[in-house]
């Protein structure tokens, strides 16, 4: 074996150990080809062996790797506490406000709507729900040091947001008097769809296919809407269909809520969801002295976006909850609520630039102890993240009645 005063890492010691393995073969008078298919196939058992060793030492060692994440952990987020605890404050005080809100209006109208079978206050309610729940996805990753995952979820709560607008806006139209009623439907559209594919997937997975019964009554379920609807009902969302006069796409859907000036940051917040070249693109970052890195953890820097544009979504889905009745069953309470957690919301936006402004500070600070450089930008920064959310604030849709 050769001599080397560094030690081998793994892979060289292995590939090392192949070659002297098929020497010594030769030297016993196999040919090169049996020697190095013999040395293959030992080494392939042995590789195979090592596996559950590795795995023991892992697990046994785990407990001492777990309690040094967790400390590292735990003074990361004490520094993120430090810069963006304000804000995060502020969001998760909206986010409470906009569960109770809900909750009390649930309750206070459920009953007498329920009985009249007013689809729209169920769509809206259950848009509502699930904006709460992904708003608070959002609070976490964010409090976790996770803004880009926070903002893929933003991705969906602008979606309710445009559907909530859309829905309440135009649901109690006279020319659209089944329009939430096809929302509700279209569940069934997308349930055969669905089924479909686990049908084909099943044996794969090991899983009990439906049955075909099941599997024809839900098809029969489907023909029936399509029958009633029309054949471009079974579309994306075909339950639009009385809005355009064909089945839109939902770009048209932001377009008729006017959230269209958000498409942008849709697209942003996409790019995270899916795994394009622009995503994989977008997660890699510049140092200060030029060096790239590719983000593989948490971070401390990013949380604008994705903060001010999930309350920005959350705001909206509430206030056309709230004021989605009719007039004379509008709460002045609702009203007032609307009101208060819009200041709220402007003063988080607020926060959540400063802590910006705060954290690109730091890190010019860190930077220059590091390079000896120190270029200022961080009010720069700061002005860029301030256009930015007030693009995200400007031009939102408000309900009628305001």
């Amino acid at each position: 074996m050769r001599q080397s005063s560094k030690p081998l890492d793994f892979d060289e010691s292995y590939y090392e150990s192949m070659r002297d393995a098929v020497e010594r073969l030769i030297a016993k008078g196999m040919s090169p080809e049996e020697a190095i298919d013999a040395a293959a196939e030992v080494s392939g058992e042995v590789l195979n062996g090592m596996g559950p060793s590795v795995a023991a030492t892992l697990i046994r060692t785990s407990p001492r790797m777990l309690r040094e994440h967790r400390i590292r952990a735990g003074r990361f987020e004490r520094h993120l506490q430090r810069y963006w605890g304000k804000a995060l404050d502020l969001f998760y005080s909206i986010l409470v406000c906009a569960e109770e809100a809900g909750r009390e209006f649930d309750e206070r109208n459920s009953p007498a709507t329920r009985e009249a079978g007013d689809d729209v206050f169920e769509v809206l309610t259950g848009l509502h729900a699930r904006a709460i729940r992904t708003a608070g996805e959002v609070y976490a990753l964010l409090t976790q040091g996770f803004p880009l995952g926070a903002l893929a979820r933003c991705r969906t709560l602008h979606e309710l947001a445009v559907t909530a607008v859309v829905i309440a806006e135009f649901g109690r139209m006279p020319e659209y008097p089944d329009l939430a009623q096809r929302f509700i439907s279209h569940r069934v559209i997308a349930r055969v769809a669905d089924a479909e594919v686990y049908q084909t997937n099943a044996a794969a997975l090991g899983e009990d296919p439906f049955s075909e019964e099941q599997m024809n009554a839900w098809r029969s379920e489907r023909e029936a809407l399509i029958s009633q609807y029309g054949t471009d009902f079974k579309k994306d969302y075909g339950w639009a269909i009385p809005l355009f006069g064909f089945a839109p796409n939902f770009r048209q859907l932001e377009e008729r809520a006017g959230l269209d000036h958000l498409r942008g940051y849709y697209r942003w917040a996409s790019h995270e969801v899916h795994s394009g070249s622009r995503g994989w693109s977008l997660n890699t970052f510049e140092r200060v002295d030029g060096s790239l890195y590719r983000l593989t953890g948490r971070t401390i820097e990013g949380f604008t976006e994705p903060g001010t544009m999930a309350i920005t979504s959350l705001v909206q889905t509430m206030t056309f909850l709230l004021t989605s009745g009719n007039d004379e069953a509008l709460s002045p309470r609702d009203l007032v609520g609307c009101t208060a957690v819009k200041l709220l919301a402007e003063r988080c936006d607020e926060a959540f630039l400063a802590a910006e402004t705060e954290v690109a500070e730091w890190i010019e600070r860190r930077d220059a102890r590091g390079s000896g450089r120190f270029s200022g930008p961080a009010l720069r920064v700061a002005g860029k993240a301030r256009a930015r959310v007030e693009r995200i604030a400007s031009g939102l849709p408000r309900p009628r009645l305001w």
